[in-house]
């Protein structure tokens, strides 16, 4: 949870690189431990997705929107 905190707070300082390393780290640390379907899991996906959108990057915010449907 730590990764992710300090990742959401690294996007709002524009570091999308460094935030994204914390929050590719807790979303498969969650993923692999609570599940896919996991709401911690879902919430950490979300951060995800809302980087790639800050970041403009619509290949990788589409792959991580697409994964809640699998």
């Amino acid at each position: 949870m730590a990764n992710s905190a300090l990742g959401e707070n690294l996007i709002f300082q524009k570091r999308f690189p460094e935030a994204e390393q914390l929050l590719l780290e807790s979303y498969q640390n969650l993923k692999n431990s609570q599940g896919a379907q996991n709401p911690r899991t879902i919430l950490a996906q979300n951060c995800l997705t809302g980087l790639y959108e800050v970041w403009n990057k619509p290949e990788q915010t589409e792959k991580f929107r697409n994964q809640s449907a699998q």
